[in-house]
């Protein structure tokens, strides 16, 4: 999250967090207190006030204020992570693979079923925390989708990569041109 800093005109405007040290320390600008930041410390997670994160930064405190990539991360880490996140992620992969999806669209009907996002924000997060053990599922699954279709199964699976490519490059073309 870029962090909101207010001038002494009271302009307000986004600050990237590498620079906000800089800001402050400058005495032209302060950190706006309508906002709760997270920062690491020690290796521990810590949300913060703007009135507590500019006496730290004034303090020359060692923290880091965290990127909402990084503050996702570790949030995904904290919920999803460990040894038990990794199986269902793996085990989710080989469904996901074995169903062509249809886990997936599952899961987003029994959520929209029931008001909810949960289920599809697990599958999610599990797959963000375990990256390599939701790839290695869905491998499995692919190969057990192979064992059990045959040649058939190849050709629907090829299909179904050569869409998901055109989908993957539709979105990569789409933000270059933004």
């Amino acid at each position: 999250m870029a962090v909101t800093l207010i001038n002494k005109a009271g302009e307000r405007f986004a600050a990237d967090e590498s620079q906000v040290r800089d800001y402050v320390n400058s005495g032209e600008y302060s950190i706006d207190p309508g906002q709760t930041y997270s920062v690491t410390y020690n290796g521990q997670a810590i949300e913060m006030d703007a009135e507590r994160l500019t006496r730290n930064i004034v303090a020359n405190t060692d923290f880091e204020i965290e990127t909402p990539e990084a503050r996702q991360a570790r949030l995904d880490q904290e919920q999803y992570g460990g040894t038990a996140g990794a199986v269902r992620a793996f085990a989710e992969g080989v469904v996901r693979d074995l169903t062509l999806g249809g886990s997936d669209l599952a899961a987003r009907t029994i959520d929209a079923t029931l008001g909810q996002d949960d289920i599809t924000e697990g599958v999610a997060g599990r797959k963000r925390a375990n990256p390599i053990a939701a790839g290695a599922g869905q491998i499995a699954g692919m190969l057990g989708s192979i064992a059990y279709t045959g040649p058939v199964g190849v050709g629907k699976k090829a299909a179904q990569v050569g869409a998901k490519a055109a989908v993957v490059g539709a979105k990569a073309v789409a933000k270059k041109s933004l």
